[in-house]
């Protein structure tokens, strides 16, 4: 009885650690199946990782290509570099189809820009600063290009240099862009200064001949005559004098300036010259300043000569107000001329039509140059005969830095 009592504890203890030993392979198996989980949810958010990694890579890649900017990093310690693909393209080469050294980029640099381009890098490295440079390049077909590059030092804990990382950029056809627009200047400069002075040689003999005719006896009538040949002379000399006064507007640096300042100085000019115009001026902001140049107030002389020698009314008045309208400041010109009909509203800024003269023209351009509007209007809406209002707009000067 006792062996079998020890059989039947043996067998029931058995039994016991069976299950024990059940529930921990059990346990254990959850616990895999829900690490097992965890790591499928990581190589998923790994992949996506990666593939949105790649692509950002391959996004990044298409804009450079179609901007033709490459970018480079350059180890200053072991002198090894990296380019991107348009790197490559950039320098004629097939992407990736070569180690870089920095050798190899200063042998595709033109050799007259070699000391240049070697003297900023150095400089920048030495002094831990970014650089910018334009110089030509040398491709491997031999045909020359001309790049931009911007670059910036990397240091390491204890301030030395051991990294430069930078964009290079093909600008050829932008340079070669820039180099015609300015013969294209050029040479309208030299047409418009010869045909000046020969204009002025014709106008010179013009008035020679009227001042020695003045003095025969020919009548009230050739009186008459004289008076219109010398206004015809002098508006002459007068249009002449407006189409060189914007000779040098492409190249004219843009910066701040007072509108204020300029519109008070346009208006005491204004009242000088014409005595009989009333003028009044509403200035609704305090301190408005603008992107301009030094043709600002040609612009704006422009406008308010148009208003007043195309009135002729008995009182001549002109208005001008100054609002702060979006991202910059409205200047209305007003009038109480015969005004403009639709047609002619149409047509004053029209470029095809040639309508408005050579002051409105000009006028056009510059506010194009400051990136601003300007449009004609009746001054009271719908009743031309009340006058005309030139509305311009010109964006505000944003300070940086």
């Amino acid at each position: 009885m006792l062996q079998f009592k020890e059989l039947v504890d043996s067998h029931l203890g058995l039994i016991f650690y069976g299950e024990h030993l059940k529930d921990l392979v059990r346990k254990r198996i959850e616990e895999l199946e829900k690490a097992n989980e965890q790591l499928r949810q990581e190589i998923t958010e790994h992949k996506k990782t990666e593939e949105h990694l790649q692509k950002s890579q391959a996004n990044l890649a298409e804009a450079q290509r179609i901007a033709h900017l490459g970018s480079w990093n350059l180890n200053l310690v072991s002198n090894e570099s990296e380019w991107s693909d348009e790197g490559y393209r950039i320098f004629g080469c097939t992407p990736q189809g070569f180690p870089v050294a920095h050798e190899t980029f200063m042998s595709f640099v033109h050799p007259d820009n070699r000391e240049l381009v070697q003297r900023a890098i150095d400089e920048a490295a030495n002094e831990g600063k970014r650089y910018s440079i334009d110089h030509r390049t040398v491709l491997s077909d031999g045909s020359e290009r001309i790049v931009h590059e911007e670059a910036e030092v990397i240091l390491d804990e204890t301030g030395i240099a051991i990294r430069m990382v930078g964009t290079i950029h093909d600008i050829t056809e932008r340079k070669r862009a820039e180099h015609d627009l300015k013969a294209a200047a050029d040479t309208a400069m030299l047409y418009l200064d010869l045909m000046s002075h020969d204009i002025r040689n014709h106008l010179q003999a013009i008035l020679m001949g009227a001042d020695i005719m003045k003095h025969m006896e020919l009548g009230a009538e050739a009186e008459l005559l004289f008076e219109i040949i010398l206004d015809s002379v002098n508006n002459s000399q007068s249009l002449i004098k407006k189409m060189q006064s914007t000779c040098g507007l492409l190249t004219a640096p843009v910066s701040a300036r007072s509108l204020s300042e300029v519109l008070n100085e346009c208006l005491r000019s204004l009242r000088a010259t014409y005595d009989d115009v009333e003028v009044e001026m509403d200035m609704q902001v305090r301190e408005p300043v603008v992107h301009a140049d030094d043709y600002l107030e040609l612009l704006l002389m422009n406008i308010l000569e148009n208003a007043v020698v195309h009135n002729d009314k008995r009182i001549r008045h002109v208005w001008v107000t100054v609002n702060e309208v979006e991202r910059g400041y409205e200047v209305l010109i007003s009038d109480n001329g015969p005004g403009l009909t639709e047609l002619k509203k149409e047509a004053l800024f029209d470029p095809e039509r040639r309508s408005g003269g050579v002051g409105v023209h000009k006028a056009m351009n510059i506010v194009r140059k400051y990136h601003g509007r300007i449009s004609v209007h009746d001054r009271m809406t719908g009743d031309p005969s009340q006058g005309a209002e030139f509305l311009i707009w010109l964006p505000k000067w944003t300070y940086s830095g």
